[in-house]
């Protein structure tokens, strides 16, 4: 669910991120189709999750937190706080 959410995204970024990927792809589809199948696979991973959160409230919270874990220490590499840990 999450990850069709962030295919979706990465499908409307892809041509503007790696243009000559997607340019040297041997099958395209025109901004139109991609838009659409982005914005459909967006809106139905985000029906998906709401549904999922709904009807399973505590599982669903753990997950929230250990993506919320995972994006605070994505963003800390980033940054490079934690760079010298690592290595």
């Amino acid at each position: 669910m999450l990850y069709g959410i962030i295919w979706g995204i990465a499908l409307v970024l892809l041509p503007k991120k790696l243009p000559d990927h997607y340019n040297n792809a041997q099958f395209k589809l025109s901004k139109k189709w991609l838009w659409i199948t982005a914005v459909v696979n967006i809106v139905m991973g985000t029906l998906f999750i709401f549904i999922a959160v709904r009807d399973n409230t505590a599982p669903a919270l753990g997950y929230f937190f250990l993506l919320f874990l995972g994006v605070v220490y994505y963003l800390l590499r980033q940054r490079g706080s934690l760079r010298k840990a690592s290595h």
